[in-house]
C-alpha cells in the first residue's frame, strides 16, 4: 500500500467516531465562547467578581416622581434613545436600596437625613439637582380669607391671620418650618384660636382641616391623589409658589463602595434628566386629570461646568 492508497482508504468505524467526539467538543467550546460573548453584552463583572447589569440602569424615587406619573412621561424616551432599560423603585426608603446594591441612581429630596451621611461615608457621588415638586396652602372651598389664586403665600397667610380663619400647622418638619416662614413674614400676628398647634401631622393634618374647615399646608400631590377618595371639601387654593417648592436630587451609587452599581448606565440616566429638551419636558408635565403645575425643573442650580455640558 503506497500514499497514493492512503487517501482513498475508506476511514474505520473508530477513526470516526475519534473524529466526531472532535468535532463536538469544538463546537461546544464555540456555543459556550458564543454563550459567554452575548452574556458579557448584559453582564460586566466588577473587581470583586460581582456581577454587573450593564443594559439595566435601576433607579431607587422617593414615592412622589413615580406615583405621580413624572417618571414615566420621561423614561421611555431615555431607553429608546439610549438603549437602556430602567426599573425604577418608588417608596420612602431609596438610600436602603442603594445600600441592598439594589440601586444604581437615587432620587430623592435634597433635605433627606440620609443623603449627607451617604454621600459622606463614599456610597454615592455628588447630588445633582433634577426639579422640584411643591407644597400647597390648602382651604375650605368657600375661602372665607379670600386666598384663592395668590401667587404669594406671605400675603395668603396675612389674610387668614386678619380675617382670623381656622389654621392648622401641619406638624411634620418641613409644612412647620414654612408656617414659621410665613408667620414672622407676616408680622408675628397673634396666635389665637383660630391658630389651632398641634400634634397632627400629614394626611391627619389634612383631615382635622377638613373637619375644621381651616387652612393648611400640605404636598400638592398626595393632596390632589387624595381629595376624591376621601371626599375633602377642600380645595388647593395657593400652589404656584416658589417658596413651596422642594428639590429634589440624583445620587450616583459609587461602585467603589457598592460593586454592583451600573454607574454609566446611572450617569447616562442623570445627564438626560439634566438636559434641556427634558429640563422643559419636566416644566410641561401635567398630572392626567389635573392642569395644576406641580413639577419645576430644577438643572440650573447646578454648577456652570454642569450646566456646560448641555449647551
Amino acid at each position: 500500500m503506497d500514499d497514493g492508497d492512503l487517501l482513498t482508504e475508506p476511514e474505520s468505524e473508530t477513526t470516526m467516531y475519534v473524529r466526531g467526539e472532535i468535532l463536538l467538543v469544538i463546537w461546544n467550546r464555540v456555543c459556550f465562547g458564543l454563550c459567554a460573548f452575548l452574556f458579557g453584552l448584559s453582564f460586566a463583572l466588577a473587581a470583586d467578581g460581582t456581577k454587573v447589569d450593564t443594559k439595566t440602569v435601576r433607579v431607587a424615587a422617593v414615592n412622589t416622581p413615580g406615583y405621580s406619573g413624572l417618571l414615566g412621561s420621561l423614561i421611555p424616551n431615555f431607553e429608546k434613545q439610549s438603549g437602556y432599560r430602567v426599573t425604577v423603585y418608588s417608596g420612602s426608603l431609596p438610600y436602603d436600596e442603594a445600600l441592598a446594591g439594589k440601586a444604581d441612581i437615587i432620587i430623592s429630596h435634597f433635605g433627606r437625613e440620609e443623603l449627607e451621611s451617604f454621600v459622606r461615608s463614599g456610597y454615592g457621588m455628588w447630588p445633582k439637582t433634577v426639579f422640584a415638586n411643591q407644597s400647597t396652602l390648602i382651604g375650605p372651598k368657600s375661602d372665607p380669607a379670600k386666598i384663592r389664586g395668590l401667587r404669594d403665600p406671605i400675603e395668603a397667610f396675612r389674610r387668614i391671620a386678619a380675617t382670623k380663619s381656622t389654621y392648622v400647622v401641619n406638624n411634620s418638619d418641613g409644612s412647620r418650618y414654612l408656617t414659621e416662614i410665613l408667620w414672622e413674614a407676616a408680622g408675628k400676628p397673634d396666635k389665637g384660636q383660630w391658630f389651632i398647634q398641634g400634634e397632627a401631622k400629614k394626611g391627619r393634618a389634612v383631615r382635622l382641616a377638613d373637619e375644621k374647615q381651616a387652612y393648611v399646608i400640605y404636598g400638592a400631590f398626595p393632596f390632589l391623589r387624595n381629595q376624591k377618595k376621601n371626599n375633602y371639601k377642600l380645595d388647593a387654593l395657593v400652589i404656584d409658589a416658589p417658596l413651596f417648592q422642594r428639590v429634589m436630587v440624583t445620587v450616583v451609587v459609587d461602585p467603589k463602595k457598592i460593586s454592583s452599581a451600573n454607574t454609566k448606565g446611572a450617569q447616562a440616566f442623570e445627564r438626560y434628566l439634566l438636559s434641556p429638551q427634558v429640563q422643559a419636558a419636566i416644566g410641561a408635565f401635567r398630572m392626567p386629570g389635573s392642569d395644576l403645575k406641580l413639577w419645576w425643573p430644577s438643572g440650573r442650580h447646578n454648577d456652570s461646568h454642569e450646566l456646560m455640558k448641555h449647551n
